[in-house]
């Protein structure tokens, strides 16, 4: 009895301890995350609601947490977040948070890591997906264009081929390398047009050199951090996205008809046009030759994706499909997208494995821009159709003329690209507060071009109608009309691997966190290209190159190179009691780019923040939801504007020659560039001041950024003495010196917030002033004393030489600088004048522009300097949503910039009518004399775009078994553009010499409209 008394006692201790020991382990597992974007949050606090049992989210915004089995709420909170109360289900839990101050609580993707907005220093500027430009987005650049403060994204034509010009705060090299550093996913180098549109989750521009600096010699023109879709954890999840779109020209110049052209000719000599079969009288035509070389083109999208996973991985698998005709017929583009992302946690969730694989393929049907030109130039009673031998394209040729239609018909350009990219990166936690993450990538892409060109005898029996373009190579072949080949090859292989350490603790109200890290990277390419002639006249698209009966040593090239950058890089941060803020970072680079002497560069930054709103003394000022003033000091280099042998001795083989000793001709070769041991990074010093505010219960939030910018050691070509230190008349040396400064303002306001309406309103404003500050300097003992050079020009018939020479760099101007005649009116004959000024400063109106002083220095002010960039930019967007309706518009637009019309210079003069075609103004301003080169031409390109209109609506799922969300929507791009300026488009380039200058072989731009749906499965 004894003994059974105590066996019943010692099971219910037995099983009290077992009870309590099952209460102690129950244990909680989720993660913490934005409502907006997903992000996790780290260092959000979880608690049992109802005890002081808690923990704080991992870097992730993962969490794990023992509770007592009576808990059955957790209590979750973070700054700047509503504190949100969960009830346990006894399954992982997903928490979103609703930011209190949206706008300042952002998670930003930096280099090498991440931050919130609120503990940022540098100025950095995040745009999501819900902000993207709507429509058709063919490029990501596309969907970034006017959104983000300081950043120009310049499209000069509506070529489905051509990039678009991205400039982060101006222009700061003279010789390439403004484009910014794409880094997606991790993967710094990446070609923006790897990545589908429809994958991306956002973009974080990096824009000042103490944000940048991490990046180092590859951050001059700054970093756009690309961050692709993730899977999340819950239930796997199907997404379909597809859109169809017509495409038309925009606008096109008006040039005479049939009608104003034959009266214009009556009025101006005085009798009718002959009429005939040549190509110089009245064919009785009445031809809109940019009508017949353009089209309504068609674009269609789809995106296919799945997605899902579990509080320990996540993953996403993707492909995507664009078909895009170009509006010029002949032309297109296909772009073909795979990418799968992956992550998971093992070790008990001390280690992480992180891998992206992506592949890409573009198929390009490229277009000659030259039947543009040749468009503008062929007048309207010329026909398209030979007159006299039926079924034949009209041989044209008048000097400057050709029949466009051919070219684009017969030509066969084509290429395709393909690129595959892999990276793999592992994050370990030996212990809570370190972390080491090695990561290796690699992108391999390769490029193949054909050209074909027919016999000349199968498209006309008149002449050759086809004109030769440049390969790949920039190589433009000698044609033998009897059909010709072009083929080339190239490919790159790009190669990562590194390795950071971070440490993350707090002591006290002190936040610490630093990293350092070790980076190898190796860049090799290679390529061929060969040329083949004369087939016999057989017309064969896919010629076998080997059956041709002219293959010259000219039509064979090749190339290989590469070369190599080590880096050692570190960060550190400090946060005391979310008031004050420093932040750290440098970079030591080494690259083989460089002169022997100066291989190797250091690159540092500092940046502090002052939490203003969280001081005692802000307390009682209730519409200040948030103030933060910031600034930064640092330096980034340059090293994209290197070739990878520009400082190296360099010989080029040559004609042959007679070897009398070896009694045969042989290769020569010569020098083509001169050694500079010094030859070194230019490097980018920027000072930035700011302040992030957010007022009202954050209903009103932005931010204004002051910068200057200065680049050093700025990268030239000089004349110098060949002899014994030169072999060549020129060299490439860091002499130079440049600036930008500017500021930018970005405001967004919540005008309405209901349960069933929403009214939103954004915009930004950016002023920059760039300049070229120096010239001059020395090299290997010579003095340099440089104030202009000439660097761009315009063209038109009878336009050459010293005249055409309009484009110039000009010390204490900006880049696009131009030097133009001053025009005087007309004569009363109609010829054009030009002021001529004195030695006693008067002024002289003359007709012949060779009277004029062409000195480069404008010093005589028989021609003066102009500037084309403008005052500001600016964007403006606005969305309302009402219950299941959404609408946006997004327009942009810059101020007080001015564009050299080459068209209207050259197609003006009423003496080219009979011969040329001529603009439709051309009677009005009434012009008889030959056009020449001046201020007359120079137009203001000030503009407003409407970029962007959408509307859609969201069906109602009430419970469906399949469907999460179905939404439709319109849109429209690139709708209409209000502008004073004649030509075919204000946004005007931006790249090189040229800028300034309207070139008449433009491409149009397109206008788009547009149907899509967005379907989203359980």
């Amino acid at each position: 009895m004894h003994f059974k008394n105590l066996l019943k006692v010692s099971c219910f201790i037995l099983l009290s301890l077992f009870s309590l020991q099952s209460m102690a382990q129950t244990v909680v597992t989720g993660k913490v995350t934005d409502s907006k974007d997903g992000s996790g949050i780290p260092g959000a606090s979880v608690v049992a609601k109802g005890t002081t049992v808690g923990t704080v989210t991992d870097v992730n915004g993962n969490f794990r947490l023992s509770v007592a089995s009576s808990v059955t709420t957790l209590s979750v909170s973070y700054v700047g977040y509503t504190t949100k109360d969960v009830t346990l289900t006894g399954a992982p839990l997903n928490i979103a948070l609703d930011p209190t101050s949206t706008s300042l609580n952002e998670v930003l993707v930096i280099g090498y890591g991440t931050v919130r907005k609120k503990d940022a220093t540098g100025a950095v500027v995040k745009v999501n997906a819900g902000d993207f430009v709507q429509g058709v987005t063919t490029n990501p650049l596309q969907q970034l264009q006017g959104q983000a403060p300081g950043v120009v994204i310049t499209t000069s034509s509506g070529d489905p081929n051509d990039a678009p010009t991205v400039r982060v705060r101006g222009t700061t090299s003279l010789s390439g390398g403004n484009d910014p550093l794409y880094v997606i996913d991790g993967v710094a180098g990446a070609d923006i047009r790897s990545v589908a549109p429809s994958d991306i989750e956002s973009f974080t521009i990096e824009k000042d050199a103490s944000a940048a600096a991490i990046y180092g010699s590859r951050a001059a023109g700054g970093v756009i951090l690309v961050t692709t879709k993730q899977g999340k954890a819950g239930k796997s999840q199907v997404t379909f996205n597809s859109y169809v779109a017509s495409e038309s020209p925009e606008h096109l110049i008006k040039f005479m008809d049939r009608n104003q052209y034959l009266s214009a000719y009556q009025d101006f000599y005085g009798h009718a046009m002959p009429t005939g079969t040549s190509t110089t009288s009245d064919q009785g035509a009445n031809t809109d030759w940019f009508r017949e070389i353009t089209r309504t083109g068609f674009t269609h999208n789809e995106n296919l994706a799945l997605s899902g996973g579990t509080e320990q991985g996540h993953y996403r698998a993707s492909v995507a499909y664009t078909d895009q005709d170009g509006i010029a017929i002949n032309s297109g583009r296909k772009d073909l997208y795979g990418r799968f992302n992956f992550d998971q946690k093992t070790l008990d969730n001390k280690l992480l494995i992180t891998m992206n694989v992506s592949g890409s393929q573009t198929n390009s049907l490229f277009t000659d821009k030259n039947a543009f030109l040749n468009a503008a130039a062929v007048p309207s009673v010329i026909g398209t159709m030979d007159p006299v031998n039926a079924g034949y394209y009209q041989y044209i040729n008048n000097t400057q003329e050709n029949n466009p239609i051919p070219q684009l018909v017969y030509l066969t350009n084509i290429g395709r690209q393909d690129r595959l990219t892999g990276n793999l990166k592992m994050d370990f936690n030996p212990i809570k507060q370190i972390t080491i993450s090695p990561y290796a990538n690699a992108s391999h892409g390769v490029n193949v071009t054909n050209i074909y060109y027919p016999p000349a005898v199968a498209l006309s029996p008149v002449g050759g109608l086809l004109n030769a373009v440049g390969d790949q190579f920039g190589y433009t072949p000698q044609l033998s009309n009897h059909g010709d080949v072009d083929k080339g090859s190239s490919d790159y292989t790009n190669k990562t691997y590194g390795a950071t350490v971070a440490y993350k603790d707090e002591f006290g109200k002190l936040r610490l966190s630093a990293l350092g890290g070790y980076e190898f990277n190796s860049f090799d390419y290679s390529g061929f290209r060969v040329g083949a002639h004369d087939f016999n006249d057989i017309y064969l698209p896919d010629e076998n190159i080997g059956s041709a009966n002219s293959i010259s040593t000219a039509d064979i090239g090749s190339d290989r190179g590469g070369y190599q950058l080590k880096s050692w890089f570190g960060r550190a941060e400090l946060n005391w009691n979310d008031k004050y803020y420093l932040t750290g970072n440098v970079r030591y680079d080494w690259s083989n780019k460089l002169g022997l002497n100066n291989q190797s560069g250091v690159f540092p930054s500092i940046d502090a923040a002052w939490v203003i709103s969280n001081e005692d003394f802000m307390k009682g000022v209730s519409w200040i939801s948030s103030l933060k003033l910031r600034g930064g000091y640092g330096q980034i280099g340059n090293q994209d504007v290197i070739g990878p042998y520009l400082s190296q001795f360099l010989f080029s083989s040559g004609r042959l020659y007679y070897n009398g000793s070896l009694g045969q001709f042989v290769s020569s070769s010569s020098p083509v560039q001169n050694q500079n041991a010094n030859l070194r990074w230019q490097v980018n010093t920027t000072t930035n001041v700011a302040v992030d505010f957010s007022l009202f219960n954050s209903r009103l939030t932005g931010s204004l950024d002051v910068y200057s910018e200065k680049t050093n050691h700025l990268l030239f070509t000089y004349t110098v003495p060949t002899g014994s230190t030169f072999f060549v008349n020129t060299i490439v040396a860091n002499i130079g010196s440049m600036s930008n400064k500017g500021f930018e303002l970005s405001l967004n306001y919540k005008i309405l917030s209901k349960s069933d309406l929403t009214w939103t309103a954004g915009g930004n404003f950016n002023v920059n002033r760039n300049k070229i500050v120096s010239l001059s300097g020395q090299f290997a003992g010579l003095d340099f004393n440089v104030t202009q050079a000439n660097v761009g020009s315009t063209g038109g018939l009878g336009i050459s030489g010293q005249i055409s020479q309009i484009g110039y760099l000009k010390v204490g101007y900006p880049i696009g600088t131009l030097l133009l005649p001053e025009y005087a009116g007309k004569d009363a004959n109609g010829n054009q004048q030009f002021w001529k000024y004195n030695a006693d400063g008067s002024r002289t109106a003359v007709t012949d522009v060779s009277l004029l002083n062409y000195a480069d220095d404008g010093s005589t002010q028989d021609r003066k300097f102009y500037t084309t960039d403008p005052k500001f930019t600016y964007g403006l967007s606005t969305s309302l949503t009402y219950k299941q309706f959404d609408f946006s518009i997004f327009a942009r637009g810059q101020y007080g910039s001015k564009g050299f019309n080459e068209t209207y210079m050259d197609y003006t003069s009423l003496a080219k009518l009979g011969t040329y075609s001529v603009l439709a103004d051309a009677s009005k301003l009434g012009i008889k004399s030959s056009s020449e080169p001046s201020n007359y031409w120079l137009q203001g390109t000030s503009f407003l775009k409407i970029q962007s209109v959408n509307l859609g609506y969201s069906l109602k799922i009430n419970q469906n078994r399949y469907i999460d969300k179905l939404h439709f929507y319109v849109a429209g791009n690139n709708l209409y553009t209000f502008t004073s300026y004649k030509g075919i488009d204000p946004e005007l380039t931006t790249a090189g010499g040229q800028t300034g200058i309207d070139s008449r072989q433009l491409y149009p731009r397109s206008r788009q409209l547009s149907f899509g749906v967005n379907l989203t499965l359980k």
